[in-house]
């Protein structure tokens, strides 16, 4: 999901970006950045502070894209 003027725990938002969604609300998704996995254990991190998010709909769903897609100029 992408939308440069959105900034996710301190920086814009980036094409390949995953988002997870916290909560609907009437203003738009509530939503927290994927961040690196933890070092320690491996397990997925999310960006602590959710973030309203509106622009889902000029988005993919991250279970729906493979990076041959990427490679081949779609967006991911």
């Amino acid at each position: 999901m992408t939308m440069p003027s959105r900034r996710a725990s301190g920086r814009v938002l980036a094409n390949g970006d995953i988002l997870r969604i916290e909560a609907i609300t009437r203003r738009g998704l509530m939503v927290r950045r994927l961040l690196e996995p933890d070092r320690a254990t491996g397990h997925r991190r999310f960006t602590d502070q959710a973030f309203r998010y509106d622009g889902y709909q000029s988005s993919d769903l991250a279970y729906a894209i493979n990076r041959a897609q990427c490679a081949v100029g779609r967006r991911c």
